[in-house]
């Protein structure tokens, strides 16, 4: 045999031993237990120089490494000592290739019973996200930045605990605090909302993009409970998207169901020193008191409707704006328009209503200073305009209530206020007594 077919063959056999060599290699990586803690040390490592506190990663297990892994007792402790993630086991696929590219998709994503806490303590300048993952590349282009994204993510059994500072501006009295949760944690007090037996599906979640910053969270569907306040809320389905961008959040969720009620929500809301700022609209299909007494424990138990409400911050207080209102609960049918103005001092706006009957009880209910009547009021209430300027008008009798007989009332007119906070009401025509 000549000197260049020996050579050849050497070179033939050389290449053939190197692929024998790397497929043994990554059969070993990813069918051994030796392969799976060497992987487990380096995905620790990798971790670890990421994160600001201490790190708890247990064993690894899977069909292999080449499809996928399960990660069992993976957590996040904060530096000051906090908790941060627990979860008790994370199941996750992914493509090798990418992972090579320097990119990071993930997909089938599951998390078993995570428990996360998202807090901001007394005197502390920044929530305790934003110290476990540091910005490490300030002023970094997005052109440097890689692509990390999962895809069909599921979380089982989740739990999120969200406090912050309670630091009121002003003396409070016990019925100020009486249906928030406090707790004394290091440097004061916290309020604490909590969210429990979350179940949710994500279609897609973009952590970070090399196109432009922010985050995206496509959820296909979510159910839980909640607690803002101590009364709970409960969420049955709900779908859409939520989409971060420096201190913006924007909400687009057509479709949120609890037990009797079914509205979508689009809007944002702005996070800003002092204060976040709203501008919010809610539509409801249909709406039942019941399901919004977390809100206003004063909402009656039976009753509902439907309305078109939007909520938008103003520079002296939140405005809640009801639209196309269709309301009604025993003794009480409302339609139309009106909006109230809530801050140091309270006022309606874009008063348009329409009340047949009306029941006093019901508004006295809702109203924290009680009203000097009683009883059922039966006929048309209309009420138009500013509060400036409001047209009344009204025919109506009065049925029960502190006196044996009834009374019989019509009126029309505008309620006139003038910049000193006097008023005059031109009176239209009128019978009958009260």
């Amino acid at each position: 045999m000549s000197k260049p077919l020996r050579v050849l063959g050497y070179i033939i056999l050389g290449v053939i031993a190197g692929l024998l060599f790397a497929a043994g290699s990554i059969f070993v990586l990813s069918r051994t237990d030796w392969g799976m803690k060497k992987v487990r040390n380096f995905a620790f490592e990798w971790l670890d120089k990421r994160v600001e506190g201490t790190l708890t990663l247990g064993e690894i297990h899977g069909p292999g490494l080449l499809k996928g892994m399960r990660i069992v007792d993976f957590g996040i402790v904060d530096a000051k000592g906090r908790e941060f993630l627990k979860t008790d086991s994370i199941e996750v696929a992914y493509s090798l290739r990418t992972l090579i590219g320097g990119e990071i998709i993930l997909k089938d994503i599951t998390l078993y019973n995570p428990r996360i806490t998202l807090e901001k303590l007394p005197g502390d300048t920044a929530w305790n996200f934003e110290y476990v993952f540091p910005d490490t590349t300030p002023g970094e282009s997005t052109s440097k930045r890689k692509l990390i994204m999962f895809t069909d993510a599921r979380v089982q059994n989740g739990t999120a605990i969200v406090r912050m500072p309670f630091e009121p501006d002003s003396p409070i009295e016990p019925a100020d605090t009486a249906r928030l949760m406090l707790e004394k944690v290091p440097g004061g007090i916290a309020r604490t909302m909590r969210f429990e037996q979350i179940n949710t599906r994500l279609n897609r979640v973009i952590w970070e993009s090399p196109l432009e910053k922010g985050r995206l969270f496509e959820i296909r569907s979510l159910e839980g409970r909640g607690f803002v306040w101590r009364d709970p809320f409960v969420i049955q389905s709900a779908r859409g998207s939520l989409t971060m961008r420096d201190t913006i959040v924007a909400l687009d969720m057509p479709e949120i169901r609890m037990p009797g009620s079914e509205f979508a929500v689009f809007g944002r809301i702005m996070m800003e020193e002092g204060g976040n700022k709203f501008d919010v609209q809610v539509d409801s299909k249909r709406i039942r008191f019941a399901d919004l007494q977390w809100v206003y424990p004063a909402l009656p138990d039976e009753g509902g409707g439907s309305v078109r409400l939007r909520v938008q911050s103003q520079p002296d207080g939140i405005l809640w704006l009801a639209q196309e209102a269709r309301l009604s609960t025993p003794g009480t049918n409302i339609a139309g328009s009106f909006g109230v103005v809530t801050g140091d001092t309270m006022y309606f706006t874009r008063v348009d209503l329409r009340a047949s009957p009306l029941d006093v009880k019901l508004i006295e209910q809702l109203l924290p200073g009680g009203l000097p009547v009683s009883g059922l009021l039966i006929g048309t209430v209309e009420i138009k305009g500013p509060l400036s300027a409001l047209e009344t008008s009204g025919d109506m009798r009065r049925e029960g209530g502190d006196f044996g007989r009834g009374a019989q009332i019509a009126w029309g007119g505008a309620f006139l206020c003038s910049a000193t906070g006097s008023s005059d009401l031109d009176r239209g025509p009128s019978d009958g007594v009260l």
